[in-house]
C-alpha cells in the first residue's frame, strides 16, 4: 500500500529476539514502567476532561513527564523516548476513539496480566545485519540485542516494540519513496477525518492526577 507521495505504508514485522538475561530483566522492568506511564496519563486525561472539560495531549504531558523523571527513579531509568512514545500511542488511541469512521473503543487501562511492551521510535534504534540469518538492534541503555532475521526488514526502520515474553520484537519499516512510482493524487473534496481537538489545561496538573472514569 502506498501513500500519495509514493512512499510505501508502514509494514510491521515480528522477529524472535534473544536478549541476555540482564537485558531481559531490564526490559521487563521497563515494560511495567510503560504500563504505569500509560495508566497515569490516561487517568489524568479522564480526570481533566470530566471535571474541567480539558482535552490533554502528549505535548503537555511530556513536559510534566520530564519534571517527574527528576523525582521518580523508576521513571528516570526508563528511556525518555519510550515514555514519550507511550504518550503518542495514547494520542492515537484517543483520535481513533473520537473518529466515527474508526471501530476502536475508548482507551483502556493496562492490567498486570496484559502483555508487557516497550516501544522505541525509529530515531532511537539502530539495526545491523550480521548475516543472512541474524541481525541485531541497538536499544537505548541496553545496547545491542540479537534477533533472528526470519524475513527481510523491507525498508527504513520507523519504530520498534519489544514485547513480553522477552524475545518478540515488532519492527515497523517504510520503504524509501524512490523505489515506487507515485500514485495520482486523490480527488479534492474528500471528507475530512474527525480528530480530537487539542487543548492545554488552564492550570498545569501534576502527572499523577486522581483517576476519573470513562469519558462516555
Amino acid at each position: 500500500m502506498q501513500d500519495a507521495a509514493g512512499a510505501k505504508a508502514n509494514t510491521g514485522r515480528r522477529y524472535r529476539a534473544y536478549p541476555t538475561p540482564q537485558q531481559g530483566e531490564r526490559l521487563a522492568g521497563w515494560g511495567h514502567s510503560c504500563r504505569a506511564v500509560r495508566n497515569l496519563a490516561l487517568a489524568q486525561r479522564q480526570y481533566l476532561y470530566r471535571h474541567r472539560g480539558v482535552t490533554l495531549r502528549a505535548n503537555t504531558q511530556s513536559i510534566q513527564l520530564t519534571r517527574a523523571r527528576g523525582e521518580l527513579p523508576w521513571l528516570a531509568d526508563l528511556p525518555a523516548q519510550s515514555a514519550q512514545q507511550v504518550l503518542r500511542q495514547l494520542d492515537r488511541a484517543d483520535d481513533n476513539w473520537w473518529n466515527p469512521r474508526h471501530p476502536a473503543g475508548p482507551p483502556m487501562f493496562k492490567k498486570r496480566h496484559n502483555r508487557l511492551a516497550v516501544p522505541f521510535p525509529g530515531q532511537a534504534v539502530k539495526v545491523h545485519k550480521l548475516n543472512r540469518k541474524w541481525a541485531q538492534v541497538w536499544l537505548p541503555k541496553v545496547g545491542w540485542v540479537r534477533f533472528r532475521l526470519s524475513r527481510p526488514l523491507g525498508g527504513a526502520v520507523r519504530n520498534a516494540l519489544l514485547a513480553e515474553p522477552p524475545g518478540d520484537i515488532d519492527i515497523a519499516t517504510t520503504a524509501p519513496p524512490e523505489r515506487y512510482a507515485p500514485r495520482p493524487a486523490s480527488p479534492s473534496g474528500a471528507a475530512a477525518r474527525s480528530r480530537t481537538p487539542a487543548g492545554s489545561p488552564a492550570a498545569s496538573p501534576t502527572f499523577a492526577s486522581p483517576s476519573g472514569r470513562s469519558r462516555r
